[in-house]
């Protein structure tokens, strides 16, 4: 799968709603820089499809799949690619990519406060594997045959009727003070950011 791919889930998910489905941040003009709830400072808009795509190589090497299915979750979510459908678009390439695997993620036994917890605690420092920590013990062998329809149904959110109250909150590059945070966000994460933007 490549980073068009998730861009055209987005795409089908979204294309009866919103004009811009499929299309990032990047594409846009907008939202050049995301924060949620004030915790987290997401990738930078020119290099979204960059972060997606790291979540994708890994994802799609099926050995590493299920060894860091957090891992590869925390790539698209750090991402944050969409003005809006970000989690239902992740949810679904992440289950296609645990089907290929041949693992699932047993989501109806999860709690979605102890995910979210894990998925933020990830954002920070995800060289401490929490996502991959926490999805763990919800982690099952499955087989292509498995009935995909059932897997899909059971995904969290997925409907669109549980959704966060917290808005996004989107900035400009040049906001000195929102810089500042993303920066620190990228120091915790261990990546180190030269003077052209590159990582």
């Amino acid at each position: 799968m490549t980073y068009a791919h998730f861009c055209e889930v987005h795409a089908i998910l979204f294309r009866e709603f919103y004009p811009w489905a499929g299309q990032d941040r990047c594409q846009l003009g907008v939202a050049t820089q995301v924060s949620k709830g004030g915790i987290v400072d997401f990738e930078q808009a020119a290099l979204i499809g960059k972060a997606v795509q790291w979540g994708l190589d890994m994802g799609n090497d099926a050995k590493r799949m299920r060894q860091q299915p957090g891992a590869v979750m925390g790539a698209f979510a750090w991402a944050h690619p969409f003005l809006d459908g970000n989690g239902r678009t992740m949810m679904l390439v992440h289950t296609e990519l645990c089907r290929r695997a041949r693992i699932l993620v047993d989501w109806p036994s999860t709690s979605k406060t102890a995910y979210l917890a894990a998925l933020t605690a990830e954002l920070k420092d995800p060289r401490a594997r929490h996502l991959d920590a926490y999805l763990a013990p919800f982690l099952r062998e499955s087989d292509r045959t498995d009935d995909s329809l059932t897997q899909l149904l059971a995904l969290p959110g997925l409907d669109g009727l549980d959704a966060t109250s917290v808005d996004d909150i989107d900035y400009d590059t040049s906001d000195e003070k929102a810089m500042t945070s993303y920066l620190e966000t990228k120091r915790i994460r261990g990546e180190v950011q030269d003077t052209t933007g590159e990582t």
